[in-house]
């Protein structure tokens, strides 16, 4: 069995993943409900409005960028998971004899991480779903706003490898991501408008400021750079850390 098949086979077989997946789906469906129903109860103030505003802008983006939010914690969780649960169980030192190489190891991690996170946009496709039946989406928009959610669940997941290399345990390796991510999320909530650059240049260091750009209906080249250029920054420091680990252990 390679490295890939059994990282799949263990997470799919944890209790903890379920359970999150569980619990994150309830809490998507939550805010679904609530939106919706905020969407219905202002149909009146809507139509008084010369351009009312869609239910693409009003349920469907909301639900991305509350998706997104939810992420952070989900990503921390379950990249933490990736090489911290590996020094746990002591198996770290047998990891490292891998004769295929870091790149292999890292690659196999982080594509099983991927197929992990997949699972937990099992909610977005029922609310796409439930939107398409009950009324008309800017496909442009959708489109566009869910590409900007996977290329931000890539660049989580980059840097959640790394960071599970850099400290001793699970918890600490979560707390880490944890910390990083939402601080990043919270400086893109300062202000979103390019005519504070001068005075708020940290929101482009933001995730939250990219994901914003897809939700314009547009595949902005500054913001693919941003989520794909730290997707493989974050996959080259986890390799330099790995290859640390291994120095180490010699």
């Amino acid at each position: 069995m390679n490295l890939f098949s059994k990282e799949w086979k263990t997470s799919s077989r944890s209790a903890a993943m379920w359970v999150v997946l569980a619990i994150f789906s309830l809490i998507a469906a939550w805010i679904f409900w609530i939106l919706m129903d905020g969407y219905v109860q202002s149909q009146g103030r809507f139509s008084q409005l010369p351009n009312p505003p869609s239910v693409t802008e009003v349920v469907f983006l909301s639900f991305i960028k509350t998706l997104a939010i939810l992420m952070i914690f989900v990503v921390s969780i379950v990249s933490s998971l990736a090489f911290a649960s590996e020094k746990r169980n002591g198996t770290l030192a047998l990891l490292l004899q891998n004769r295929r190489g870091d790149w292999h190891t890292i690659r196999s991690k982080y594509k099983a991480l991927l197929l992990q996170l997949l699972l937990f946009l099992t909610p977005l496709i029922l609310v796409l779903m439930t939107l398409y039946l009950a009324t008309e989406l800017h496909e442009r928009q959708v489109i566009c706003a869910i590409i900007g959610l996977l290329l931000m669940m890539m660049w989580m997941a980059a840097f959640g490898l790394w960071f599970s290399l850099l400290v001793p345990n699970t918890a600490a390796a979560v707390l880490l991501s944890f910390l990083v991510f939402a601080s990043l999320w919270v400086f893109g909530q300062t202000s979103l408008s390019a005519a504070e650059w001068g005075k708020n240049w940290l929101i482009v260091l933001s995730p939250a400021y990219h994901l914003q750009q897809f939700h314009q209906g547009q595949l902005p080249l500054a913001s693919l750079w941003y989520f794909l250029g730290g997707a493989f920054t974050g996959i080259l420091l986890a390799k330099q850390a790995l290859n640390q680990q291994r120095s180490q252990l010699i």
